[in-house]
Order: structure tokens, then sequence, then C-alpha cells
């Protein structure tokens, strides 16, 4: 994918933007025509509907709940290198991640994430959620299609939530996350939602402690009792829209309105590696954030299956204070 010159951010913005909110967006940078072949590619390769739903007694015969995302060698975004070629080598993305990660920096994890719309949900599911605040639908996927990552509305949460343990060759706390619009994205298509400067307390528990107050704003109030009030911002965007953030930075999304169609982006985990030793603007993001940056358990919401144990979703619910 080609950027279009006219939106490049410089690296300064990026990083300010970084220390500041959290966040970068860098908008509709990337080209459009090549964003929307891959999306149109990736539905016509696959047949999404209803169907990729496991029965209500499969799912009893044989919960499972982890190992049920994407992973090498079974990652649908994997059949699609051609597409993604151009976009992996953008110099102007390269530069700034470079320059924010090192030059080292790896891509630790890339794949689809697909928002389903409502009148897919079986029935029998979607009283299920009624009990319980399920945010990623892997488990109730038949197994063939678990090569991408599913949600129906996503609490407001930090992507270190993904990472608990780390690979020996990862940083702790030192990626990214890169999420790119392959079609747009309006305010009925599950936008992203984010609380900008919600990273400046570092790593917290999920779920996290959340009240939406009457002038719609959000309160956060960390681990420690820290408070911070921020204004939510929706991430709408055009085809081959892009947008940065740090690892403690909260975000979620809402339900599809849209009866019938889904959303499908791609989300990159970019990762300073522990061989470069080479100063970067993630240490300059990192040294002012105000708590941990890493915690060795990140969620308090599953029990030792896996399976959701809390039923508050923040972003769903609206609640006013």
């Amino acid at each position: 994918m080609i950027s279009i010159n006219a939106n490049k951010s410089s690296y300064e913005t990026v990083l300010d933007n970084l220390k500041n909110d959290g966040i970068h967006q860098f908008g509709s940078i990337l080209d459009r025509a090549t964003a929307a072949n891959l999306y149109r590619t990736a539905i016509r390769k696959r047949d999404f509907g209803p169907h990729m739903f496991l029965s209500e007694g499969a799912y009893r015969a044989s919960p499972q709940h982890f190992g049920v995302n994407p992973k090498p060698g079974f990652n649908y975004l994997e059949q699609f290198s051609k597409e993604l070629a151009s976009l992996e080598k953008d110099a102007y993305l390269i530069g700034i991640i470079e320059r924010l990660l090192g030059a080292g920096y790896w891509v630790h994890n890339k794949k689809f994430v697909c928002g389903i719309p409502d009148s897919w949900i079986p029935d029998w599911l979607r009283k299920k959620m009624q009990e319980a605040s399920i945010n990623n639908l892997g488990a109730y996927m038949r197994p063939e299609y678990r090569d991408i990552t599913y949600f129906h509305g996503i609490d407001f949460h930090q992507d270190i939530i993904d990472w608990p343990s780390w690979p020996q060759d990862m940083k702790t706390h030192e990626f990214v996350t890169l999420y790119l619009y392959i079609h747009d994205v309006s305010a009925q298509d599950a936008p992203l939602i984010v609380l900008p400067r919600t990273h400046i307390y570092g790593a917290n528990y999920f779920p996290h402690r959340l009240t939406r107050l009457e002038s719609g704003m959000w309160k956060y109030t960390d681990d420690r009792d820290n408070t911070i009030e921020s204004k939510p911002v929706v991430l709408t965007g055009e085809t081959g829209y892009a947008a940065i953030w740090h690892p403690c930075f909260l975000h979620g999304t809402q339900y599809i309105s849209d009866a019938t169609n889904m959303r499908l982006s791609l989300r990159y985990i970019l990762s300073r590696s522990k061989n470069t030793s080479e100063d970067a603007g993630i240490d300059e993001v990192n040294a002012l954030i105000e708590g941990p940056l890493y915690l060795p358990n990140t969620r308090k919401d599953l029990d030792q299956s896996g399976k959701v144990i809390m039923n508050k979703n923040h972003i769903v619910e609206q609640s006013t204070e």
C-alpha cells in the first residue's frame, strides 16, 4: 500500500501524541484501492455468516476457551502475503516504527479482527452473552474459523491484557499496536472508542474501574486509586485509516448496529527486540508512565478454564454517575 504524502505526520508529532495521549491517528494514509482490494479478496475467499458459530450442543460437549485465536500456521491473514507486501514495506510507516522501537523491531503478531453483526449471533449464545460480558467470541466459533479474532462489543481494555507472559526475544511493555481499516468505518460499524491519556497509569488489571459521567467524560481509576477523566474519541475513518497506540492505552468497541454487515480490520503487534540496546521513542513514552509497565497476570474476569465470570461491559452499558 502506498502512503498518501499529504497526510503524513512527522515522527515528532507521532511521538508527542503517544507521550501525551497514548495514541496517534495517522488518518487515511494508505492507498484506498489496495486496502479495499484486500477486504474484497478476504470476504470473497471465505463464506462469512451465522453458520460459523458452533451449535449449543457442540459447544457444551467440548467447551474450549484457550487456544481459540489465530496463531502461526493457522492465521487467515497469512493467505494474503501478496496483498500485504506493499503495506509491510511502506517506507514511511517503517521509518516511524523504527524510531519508536529501534531498527531491530519485529512483527510479533498480526491478524484479521472481525466485528460480528447482531443478526449472526445464535439465540443460545445471545442469552449467554446477556449473563456475562463476552469480548472474544473465538470459543463459540467452529474450529476451522478460529484463524480470525471475532468480537461483538469489546469492553475498554489495554492490549497488554494478552501478554501476561512474554517470548524470550520480546521486551516486556516495549511494543505498540498498529490498527488498520480496510473498508470505511462509520459510527454504525463498531468503530474503536478510545480514552486518551489513560495510558499514564501503566498496566492495570482487567476489568478496569470506569464510570461514565453525565458530562460524557469517563472517570478512570487505576489499581492504586489514582483517577483521571478522559473524553472518549470515536475512531471512524475511511478505507486506509491507520492508528498506533501504547500497550497500556484503554480502547474498545460497541456493538455493530447494522444488522447484517460485519467489520474486518487488521491488527499488528510490533515489538522491540531484546537484542537491541539502542535508544528508541518507546523509552521516552514509558519514562512518563506513573505506574507498572508489566503485570504477571493481567485479568480477573476469567476462571481457570478461561471462561468469563464477570458480567459488566462499560462501553455497552454506558453507565452514568
